[in-house]
């Protein structure tokens, strides 16, 4: 579909775009050596491509409570953020999204793949050669520069 791809920076933005606001938890293992990733279900914009949990931030919720939330609704886990990364806009043909992405740590290991078709925790080193959405590897590169 069309409107799975993303139009590129040096076209002519929409003003008219519908603008979504989305909280991002990229969930770090206890050791902080490994990420949590998910799977797009098959009938979801951009399906099979692979995400970090979120979703759209509620009204009177702030990003970080949104991704805290997000994470628990999306995998069962409980985090904690720790970080809040650079946020992002990008622009598809049907939509502009706005990433804010919370860096968290999980207690556990446990998750479940309970909004995605398959979820997997992935070295920090995997992850720029993962089939992400475009938008995604300029978070990874933020993240891979962070120490912990």
């Amino acid at each position: 579909m069309l409107s799975d791809f993303p139009i590129f920076f040096d076209q002519k933005r929409d003003t008219t775009l519908k603008s979504i606001e989305i909280a991002l938890a990229i969930i770090l293992s206890p050791d902080k050596e490994t990420a949590l990733i998910a799977k797009r279900l098959d009938n979801a914009h951009l399906a099979g491509f692979w995400e970090f949990p979120g979703g759209k931030i509620e009204t009177g919720e702030s990003s970080e409570e949104a991704a805290v939330r997000e994470a628990f609704e999306e995998t069962g886990l409980k985090v904690t953020p720790i970080k809040k990364l650079t946020p992002v806009s990008y622009d598809y043909e049907d939509r502009r999204i706005h990433l804010n992405s919370h860096l968290c740590v999980s207690d556990s290991l446990n998750a479940k793949a309970l909004a995605s078709s398959e979820i997997k925790w992935v070295s920090l080193a995997e992850l720029s050669n993962i089939g992400f959405p475009e938008v995604n590897f300029r978070i990874i590169s933020e993240l891979l520069a962070e120490e912990f």
